[in-house]
């Protein structure tokens, strides 16, 4: 009996086959695969090229799986749950049983092992979970990158693009972030950011990874960069003193 696991994000989906005993059979790795910022076809191909790579691995092993839970981003929300688990279910052998979650609860359990706790996840989205002595989940944040999502690599990534256009504009301090933006884009002058981020079919994509770089401005004494990350770290703190609040984690 084996079992399969999947992880998937807004930047890279892992999967496993293994045993009861924790010992992995087969590993696969691919893009990202959250179905609300990729099209059905795109989230169709990433799921399939997952599975059937663990299949070509393992043939065997895999044809034994039993039980498969995939934890993958943006599943939960708008009928994704019912599209994720049709196609899951036309990949896995017959009779194995599937569960799907938010990507978040992985993490949550990763952690806690089960036990009462609370995680807190900043990747490409940002998401605060908690879990009681009773078993049950409690969520804060991670509403979607429109309106929410504050502290993720996306959050940290426009709020580098905010300090980097107001430096240049004169509406704010100079600051390490605007030189080293320019670097990573290969780009010549602030204006042509613009461009570079508005012409991607998805620019949480493009604007996400500038979250490193604030980081390492912050290493280097930059003011702008490290007002960032303390904003992020406060908003970090609202949210898991809000998610304790709602569940009685401690005895």
């Amino acid at each position: 009996m084996y079992v399969l696991a999947i992880d998937g994000g807004g930047t890279k989906t892992l999967a496993t086959i293994s045993t009861c005993r924790g010992q992995i059979m087969a590993l696969a790795e691919t893009g990202k695969s959250n179905p609300t910022s990729m099209s059905f076809e795109q989230f169709t191909e990433t799921i399939t090229e997952l599975i059937n790579d663990l299949k070509r691995q393992q043939p065997h092993e895999f044809q034994h799986i039993t039980k498969c839970h995939a934890g993958l981003s943006g599943v939960t929300e708008n009928n994704n749950e019912e599209i994720t688990h049709a196609l899951l279910t036309s990949l896995l052998p017959k009779d194995c049983q599937l569960s799907l979650s938010n990507d978040g609860l992985n993490a949550l359990y990763a952690g806690t092992l089960g036990q009462p706790g609370i995680v807190q996840i900043s990747g490409t989205g940002a998401i605060t979970l908690s879990i009681d002595y009773s078993g049950r989940i409690e969520r804060t944040a991670g509403w979607g990158y429109i309106f929410d999502d504050e502290g993720s690599g996306y959050d940290i990534g426009i709020r580098t693009l905010k300090a980097v256009f107001k430096a240049f504009d004169k509406r704010g301090p100079e600051t390490l972030l605007t030189a080293a933006v320019l670097e990573y884009f290969q780009l010549q002058s602030v204006p042509q950011i613009i461009e570079v981020v508005y012409g991607q079919a998805h620019p949480r994509d493009t604007i996400s990874p500038l979250s490193k770089i604030a980081i390492e401005c912050a290493k280097r004494g930059d003011g702008e960069a490290n007002t960032i990350i303390d904003q992020v770290c406060y908003v970090f703190y609202q949210s898991i003193d809000a998610c304790y609040k709602k569940k009685s984690i401690h005895r």
